[in-house]
């Protein structure tokens, strides 16, 4: 599947992906009080679409790949060990033999940032929205400008674990890639078909490696 190329960078070591132009840095952790993952433009107000493919309850790692300046993909680690396939995650109504050469689902993106959030998390933003527009007169619908950059120290920032709620799952944004477009997802499977990592592309690397330092 030619469209995992991107995703060796996630099973190569630290010295190895920055010899192709990739730091990485850890987000901190998402809780999925469901396993069920939604990922999404969080701000787009997505449907409650879960991937078919669900996880253990719990906290998992998020960790940032960038590339040019940007963030080139985001992860999420379910579990320890090596990726043996790559699988494009779905959600109900998908189907791969639907798919022409070349053609990959995924979802769009309008407000430049993208997010990992369990299904609790998505409920929890679209009630805070809600709140907003019942509580505060002032509320424009600009959810980003208005909600999400007042939680971040210096904004605009290119990542937040963002908590909606209080008493709620957070969710995890970053920018993606160089903003917006359409982006693919994919679960890194173990050999006995367990998911170990949720991955998003953001389309900044060629073959794993940022276009800077192919130009060299």
């Amino acid at each position: 599947m030619a469209y995992t190329e991107n995703l060796a960078i996630i099973e190569m070591q630290e010295e190895q992906r920055s010899k192709r132009g990739v730091s990485t840095f850890s987000m901190g952790e998402l809780e999925c009080p469901t396993g069920q993952i939604i990922a999404a433009d969080p701000f787009m107000q997505p449907d409650e679409r879960p991937f078919v493919r669900t996880v253990k309850p719990g906290r998992y790692p998020i960790t940032l790949y960038g590339a040019d300046g940007g963030i080139a993909l985001a992860t999420l680690r379910i579990a320890v060990g090596t990726v043996a396939y790559w699988e494009m995650a779905l959600c109900t109504g998908q189907n791969m033999t639907d798919l022409e050469p070349g053609e990959y689902y995924g979802y769009p993106v309008d407000t430049g940032y993208g997010c990992f959030m369990d299904i609790m998390g998505y409920r929890a933003l679209k009630a805070r929205e809600t709140f907003e527009w019942e509580q505060d007169p002032e509320y424009d619908g600009d959810y980003v400008n208005g909600i999400l950059f007042p939680d971040i120290e210096q904004p605009p920032a290119d990542h937040v674990l963002h908590r909606p709620l209080p008493d709620q799952p957070g969710v995890a944004v970053f920018m993606s890639g160089f903003g917006d477009g359409f982006y693919a997802s994919y679960w890194g499977m173990s050999a006995t078909n367990e998911p170990l990592v949720l991955a998003t592309d953001f389309n900044l690397l060629e073959n794993a490696t940022a276009y800077s330092m192919r130009k060299r």
